[in-house]
């Protein structure tokens, strides 16, 4: 199953991924003003734009967990390094915005 794996396929899916990560939230507000009888917008921009780019990410973070199991992954993931370097720079920002907000809840 593998070895149908391309790099052009995995920019695809990333890019897939992306976009079907940006229908999740307003899919959920429609459900659930739908649901109570509220109208209202379901859209927002800059979450669809944050929505865009974690989904996008989860591919190529598959990718490097599954290049430790599979060998032959790893050529496609050394292929693909713009994608890996725009989800690692996603990840960072990710984890620096974790410990910087860390204990503000408390």
């Amino acid at each position: 199953m593998l070895a149908v794996l391309t790099d052009s396929l995995i920019n695809a899916t990333t890019i897939g991924a992306g976009l079907l990560s940006i229908t999740i939230r307003p899919g959920r507000r429609f459900l659930r003003r739908r649901c109570n009888g509220l109208d209202g917008n379901c859209w927002n921009a800059q979450k669809a734009i944050t929505d865009f780019l974690n989904g996008a990410t989860a591919v190529p973070f598959a990718c490097l967990v599954a290049s430790a199991v599979d060998p032959t992954i790893t050529q496609i993931v050394l292929a693909n390094k713009i994608t890996m370097a725009i989800s690692g720079a996603i990840g960072l920002i990710f984890v620096l915005g974790e410990i910087s907000t860390a204990g503000r809840d408390d």
